[in-house]
């Protein structure tokens, strides 16, 4: 799919199917996905639900390594949410 916005849909039928089947790594990527798209769309509340739902998977998940993944993407959301605060200063 070339437009992210077309992968929402999809990719949370994907969420809540592997969430029934309790896939806790599918859950992990799903979770991971989704946040991504809508980081990338410059969406900061959804991202941030999603990102805490991720990190919520990762306590149950065995790869420990995809922490990483949260750890990063909670960094990102901190600093763009200070970027846009100080934006909003400077216009007023």
């Amino acid at each position: 799919m070339q437009r992210p916005s077309a992968k929402i849909p999809y990719l949370l039928k994907a969420y809540r199917l592997s969430k029934l089947a309790n896939d806790k790594q599918e859950m992990v990527f799903t979770a991971h996905s989704i946040a991504q798209v809508y980081l990338d769309r410059q969406q900061l509340q959804p991202a941030t639900v999603w990102v805490k739902r991720l990190k919520a998977n990762l306590l149950n998940h065995r790869d420990k390594s995809c922490n990483a993944w949260c750890s990063e993407m909670e960094e990102e959301i901190r600093e763009r949410k200070a970027t846009l605060q100080l934006t909003e200063r400077l216009r007023e």
